[in-house]
């Protein structure tokens, strides 16, 4: 399948992709939607493919100038109290935008261009041609007998919200094609939850059971969910593993899986984004060093960057793929890898535009 064609991109904040924690209005793990057509990355077989060096900055601190001209605007959630702006690249300088000062309903906020507003919750709660967004709210603050879900659809241009009523108690997840994915809300609101396994359809309001059941992890792109989990036969087990070991493709028309990353020795992997093509962007950590993936299926990745840097998500635009790392925000392209272009870091909400 085609990579997800969307005008609307991530608001993103650092979440593991093994737990389920928040409120129950909100997504479990944040992901990356991407926006049409950008030069492929080249694809080198296994792990074989050279280390990259460290990001470099190349976006000058002026404000004058043809170097500085802006080409685009990178929509953002920035600082320790966040403030809703955009960067401007190339020059690298933030500008607060008050339009974007809203209470989310949805773990975050997502910058929709199509309409040039802010929408109060996470991209992935955003249709993909940015016309409609959706939220939950519920009927008690812990799930148990009795409780229910109502999940709501917003249409962005008018703002009516039409409410669903669902006897089940879902928590959503992503919102993709014509559909919006949900797991159930079970745990309270910190405790890990089981898979997505059910699809709502926005038009009749129905839930359909998916074919895998419960097993589909936390993201949804190229036809598939994506799971991270650990490969107990792993056999270099130690003290510094942290989290998942391996990511699994799970087909969503079939159910059938397939093992996409995975790496002996490895202390973490976790799933960013996708890039143009709708091909996984993927993060590994061993010790201190911190590698970047994209897979172009189950026996072809090509490495982006190794080094120290820790970046939870990506964003996929015409212009490269974008990173943040909380204290400043990279851009990587084919030609000259990862660059640092702003010393300004947060949640980055849209394609720069």
């Amino acid at each position: 399948m085609s990579s997800r064609g969307s005008l609307l991109l991530a608001i993103l904040f650092v979440g593991t992709t093994a737990a389920c924690g928040g409120s129950p209005a909100a997504s479990h793990i944040t992901s990356a939607k991407q926006t049409p057509s950008a030069a492929p990355v080249q694809s080198t077989a296994g792990a074989s493919a050279s280390t990259t060096a460290a990001p470099t900055s190349t976006a000058s601190t002026g404000s004058s100038g043809a170097a500085n001209a802006t080409i685009c605007r990178l929509p953002i959630v920035a600082g320790q109290t966040p403030q809703a702006g955009f960067i401007n690249y190339p020059s690298g300088s933030f500008d607060v935008d008050p339009t974007g000062n809203l209470t989310s309903k949805g773990s975050g906020l997502a910058y929709d261009r199509v309409y040039g507003r802010w929408l109060p919750v996470d991209w992935r709660f955003v249709s993909d041609d940015g016309s409609h967004y959706t939220y939950a709210t519920y009927s008690d603050t812990e799930p148990g007998p009795g409780a229910y879900s109502v999940v709501h659809i917003v249409t962005v241009a008018s703002g009516v919200d039409r409410p669903l009523t669902k006897t089940g108690q879902y928590i959503i997840n992503d919102y993709v094609g014509n559909g919006i994915y949900l797991s159930p809300w079970v745990g309270g609101h910190d405790g890990p939850g089981p898979q997505i396994g059910w699809k709502l359809d926005p038009s009749t309001g129905a839930v359909h059971t998916l074919s895998g059941g419960e097993k589909y992890g936390y993201w949804v792109g190229s036809g598939a969910g994506w799971r991270t989990d650990y490969n107990t036969a792993d056999p270099t087990v130690h003290d510094g593993m942290t989290g998942p070991n391996r990511l699994i493709r799970i087909d969503l028309a079939t159910g059938g899986e397939q093992t996409w990353f995975y790496q002996e020795g490895i202390d973490n992997v976790q799933m960013l984004g996708f890039d143009r093509q709708g091909r996984p962007l993927v993060s590994s950590s061993t010790g201190k060093v911190i590698t970047l993936w994209v897979l172009t299926d189950a026996s072809h990745r090509s490495l982006l960057y190794s080094g120290s840097s820790f970046f939870a998500a990506a964003t996929a635009d015409s212009h490269g793929i974008w990173f943040s790392d909380g204290s400043a925000t990279y851009l990587y392209t084919p030609s000259a890898g990862l660059k640092k272009v702003s010393s300004t870091g947060g949640a980055i909400a849209g394609g720069c535009h």
